[in-house]
C-alpha cells in the first residue's frame, strides 16, 4: 500500500521474483553486473619518454587536465603535475625498471600505476602512468587490462592468440607483427589463417600441432624450432603453445615465440671453438711429446698437468710413478753444491709472471743418477693478463758442460803456454835510452782473459849508433798468434843484423813468410825503421801498417808518408820501398796499432783525429808519459775498455841528451 502525491492510497501488487530483479538492477547500476564491466569513466593514461616529456595521452587525461592533447605533447610532466613525491617515484621507476603503485599526494582517493616501457633489446625508453580511482572495481579491472596490454605490446617475445577450432589469428602483439613478412607486416592479423600470416611455419606441421594442443588442453614447448624466413634465412625459435579457455568454453591457443638465433649461433660458435681448442690441444700435445727436450706444464696452483715422455726419460721415472711424487724426491743443487730453494725454481718464478731462461743446476734422481739441466720457464696468461699456468722446458746439458769444462782446461793450458812464449819473445815495456834517443813501449790487451794477442813490437840495437824499431799486427789471438809473432819478430831481427836496410829486411821476411804460409790467408802488417841516434835520420819501410806520426810539440803534427805496399806473407817477389825522414830537435815519433785508432763507442771511432786531438793538448815531455796518456785517451773514448789489442812505440830525439 502506498500513497500518491495527493495522499490517495495506491495499491501495488508485485511478486517475490520482481522484487529480487529490482534489487539486482539497482546493484548492477551501482557496481556493474558480475562478469561484465559497466560503462564507466575510463582511466587517464599518459606515456613519457626518458626525459619525462609527454609523448601520448588518452582522452581521459585530456579531460582531467583540461588541456588538449596537442598542447600536452612535448611538455614536461612535472609542469602538468607539480607533485615532488610523485616525481621522485618516477625517477626511481626509470632507474630500476620496476613497476610500482602509489597514492597521489593531491587526492588520496586516486592511485598512480607507473609501468616502465622496455624495448626489444631490454632497454627502458619511457614510462606509462595510469591514474585510477582506488575504490572502483571497474577501474581496477580496466587498469589490469591496460597494463597487461602494455606489457604484452612491449615485451621482446612474440605473442599471438589463435582460434583453436579454425587455426585463424585473433590478435598478435607488436613483436609478433614485426616478425611476419609482407604484405601482413605491422598490420592487423585478425581472421587470417596461420599459414597466411606465417608462411614459414607451413612445412613444420605447426597447424596440426595447434589443433592437438586445443583438443587435448596440454601445453607444448619446443626449445629449438627451425624456420626458413624469406628475409632472414634459417631462424631458430623457442616456441610455447598454451591452451586458453574462453568465456564461451572454447579453447584458444596462445603462441609465445622467443627469438633464440643469437643463443643458437653462440652455442654453435662455442662448440666450434671447443672443437678447435681440443684439436689444437691434441696437436700441441703431439708436438710436445715428439720433441727431445723435457716439457712440463703447470696450472695456476703449481700442479703438473702435462709431462712429456722426454722429461720422464730424462728423470729416469718408472711408469708407475707420478711426476709430482718423483720430482719431490729429486735433489736440485747449484754448481757449488748448495740446494736450490723452491721459490727460486724457474717454474715458481714463472707462476709469479716472470720469464726465466737458461737456469742451470744439477739434478739428482732418487736412484743417484745426476745430470746437469738448463731450465727455461714462461708464464701463461689469460685474456685479462692473469697468470693461469706456466710452461717449463728442460734440456740435459751434461755432455755440453763436460765439453765446455774440457775446452776451458785446454784454453787455460794454451793460454799459459802462449803467455810464457810471448813474455819470452816480446821485450818488456821498459824505457830504452840509446844515444840521443829515448824510447818507450806500451802494450794493452783487449780483455784480461785474452792477454795473448797478435800485436807485437821490438827495439833492436844494430850498433854504430843505429837502432831498429819494429811494430806490427797479426790477425788472431792465442797460441797460434804467439807462434806467428815469434817467427816474424825473429825473422826481422835476424835479417836486420845481416843487412839493416829496411827494404831488404821486409822483402826477405815476406819471402820467408810466403813459403811458410802456402795459402797466404793470414794478414800480417808491419812497420820497420832504422833510426840514426846521432843525426835523427830515420829510414823505414811499411808493409800495410798504420803510418807513424811525427809530433814536434803543440800543433806541429804530421804523418810519415809511404808507398802503400802489401802486408807480409801475401805475395811473393815484392821489393818493399824505403823512405827517409829527418827528425828535428825534440821531435817525437809515434807508431801504433789499429787497436788505438779503432777504439770506439757505438759507431764513433777514436781515429787519427783522436790521436791529433790528444797530441795538440799534450804537455808531456817524456815518451813514456806520451804513450801512457795516448792509451788512456783511447780507452776513455771506448768507455773504459778496448775492443782490440793495442801497442804503442814512442821515440823522442834530443841532440842534447847525449851531452848530458
Amino acid at each position: 500500500m502506498a500513497k500518491d502525491s495527493d495522499a490517495k492510497p495506491v495499491l501495488i501488487v508485485c511478486n517475490k521474483e520482481s522484487i529480487q530483479k529490482c534489487r539486482l538492477n539497482e546493484r548492477a547500476e551501482r557496481l556493474g553486473t558480475p562478469g561484465k564491466p559497466p560503462v564507466a569513466k575510463p582511466c587517464s593514461m599518459v606515456h613519457l619518454n626518458k626525459d619525462f616529456h609527454i609523448i601520448w595521452v588518452n582522452e581521459a587525461f585530456e579531460h582531467e587536465t583540461g588541456i588538449r592533447a596537442k598542447q600536452l605533447i612535448g611538455r614536461i610532466f612535472p609542469e602538468v603535475y607539480p607533485d615532488s613525491e610523485l616525481h621522485s617515484i618516477l625517477r626511481n621507476a626509470l632507474a630500476t625498471g620496476r613497476a610500482c603503485r602509489t597514492t597521489s599526494g593531491n587526492t588520496k582517493s586516486c592511485s598512480w600505476i607507473i609501468t616502465p616501457l622496455i624495448n626489444r633489446t631490454g632497454r627502458i625508453h619511457g614510462l606509462t602512468i595510469t591514474q585510477t580511482d582506488s575504490h572502483t572495481p571497474y577501474h581496477t579491472y580496466s587498469l589490469q587490462n591496460s597494463s597487461m596490454q602494455i606489457i604484452i605490446d612491449h615485451v621482446p617475445m612474440a605473442i599471438a592468440l589463435v582460434d583453436g577450432r579454425t587455426n585463424r589469428m585473433k590478435c598478435a602483439n607488436l613483436a609478433y607483427q614485426n616478425l611476419v613478412s609482407e604484405p601482413y607486416r605491422n598490420k592487423d592479423c585478425a581472421g587470417l589463417s596461420i599459414h597466411e600470416y606465417c608462411p614459414q611455419f607451413a612445412e613444420t606441421g605447426f597447424d596440426e600441432l595447434l589443433m592437438t594442443v586445443a583438443a587435448s588442453g596440454v601445453p607444448y614447448v619446443d626449445p629449438d624450432v627451425q624456420c626458413q624466413n624469406p628475409a632472414r634465412g634459417l631462424t631458430f625459435w623457442h616456441i610455447s603453445l598454451i591452451p586458453i579457455i574462453t568465456a564461451e568454453g572454447m579453447v584458444d591457443v596462445l603462441i609465445v615465440a622467443v627469438d633464440v638465433n643469437e643463443q643458437v649461433r653462440s652455442r654453435k660458435h662455442i662448440e666450434e671453438l671447443i672443437d678447435q681448442t681440443e684439436q689444437r690441444a691434441a696437436e700441441m700435445e703431439s708436438f710436445l711429446s715428439s720433441i727431445a727436450d723435457g716439457v712440463v706444464i703447470y696450472n695456476a696452483e703449481g700442479e703438473a698437468v702435462f709431462v712429456n715422455d722426454a722429461m720422464r726419460d730424462m728423470l729416469g721415472m718408472p711408469a708407475t710413478e707420478t711426476y709430482s711424487d718423483w720430482i719431490r724426491r729429486c735433489q736440485r743443487l747449484t754448481f757449488e753444491g748448495k740446494p736450490v730453494k723452491r721459490e727460486e725454481l724457474p717454474s715458481r718464478r714463472a707462476l709469479k709472471g716472470e720469464t726465466v731462461q737458461d737456469v742451470r743446476y744439477r739434478l739428482s734422481n732418487p736412484w743417484g743418477r745426476q745430470i746437469v739441466v738448463s731450465c727455461s720457464a714462461s708464464p701463461v696468461f689469460d685474456r685479462d693478463g692473469c697468470v693461469i699456468g706456466a710452461t717449463n722446458v728442460f734440456r740435459d746439458i751434461s755432455e755440453r758442460i763436460d765439453l765446455e769444462q774440457a775446452k776451458q782446461k785446454l784454453y787455460e793450458r794454451e793460454h799459459r803456454i802462449a803467455e810464457i812464449l810471448q813474455q819470452a819473445l816480446i821485450p818488456p815495456q821498459d824505457i830504452y835510452e840509446l844515444g840521443n834517443c829515448r824510447i818507450a813501449l806500451k802494450y794493452q790487451p783487449a780483455l784480461n782473459e785474452a792477454e795473448v794477442g797478435g800485436d807485437f813490437y821490438d827495439v833492436i840495437d844494430l850498433g854504430e849508433g843505429r837502432v831498429g824499431l819494429l811494430i806490427g799486427d797479426i790477425a788472431g789471438k792465442g797460441l797460434a798468434a804467439a807462434i806467428r809473432v815469434a817467427s816474424v819478430r825473429y825473422a826481422i831481427r835476424s835479417y836486420a843484423y845481416i843487412n839493416p836496410s829496411p827494404s831488404a829486411v821486409m822483402s826477405l821476411t815476406n819471402e820467408a813468410l810466403c813459403r811458410e804460409n802456402d795459402d797466404c790467408s793470414e794478414l800480417l802488417t808491419a812497420y820497420f825503421a832504422v833510426a840514426d841516434v846521432n843525426t835523427g835520420v830515420i829510414t823505414y819501410a811499411n808493409a800495410g801498417h798504420e803510418p807513424p806520426i811525427v809530433w814536434g810539440g803543440e800543433s806541429k803534427i804530421s804523418e810519415l808518408s809511404y808507398t802503400a805496399d802489401y802486408p807480409l806473407g801475401i805475395n811473393k817477389g815484392i821489393i818493399y820501398k824505403e823512405s827517409i825522414f829527418k827528425l828535428e830537435a825534440n821531435d817525437t815519433l809515434i807508431a801504433l796499432t789499429d787497436g788505438i785508432t779503432e777504439a770506439r763507442v757505438g759507431s764513433c771511432l777514436f781515429g787519427k783525429e783522436g790521436v791529433y786531438d790528444f797530441l795538440s793538448t799534450c804537455r808531456a815531455d817524456h815518451p813514456e808519459e806520451v804513450a801512457a796518456g795516448l792509451l788512456e785517451a783511447a780507452r776513455a773514448h771506448a768507455g773504459g775498455s778496448l775492443q782490440d789489442d793495442a801497442a804503442i812505440l814512442v821515440l823522442k830525439w834530443n841532440p842534447a841528451l847525449q851531452n848530458k
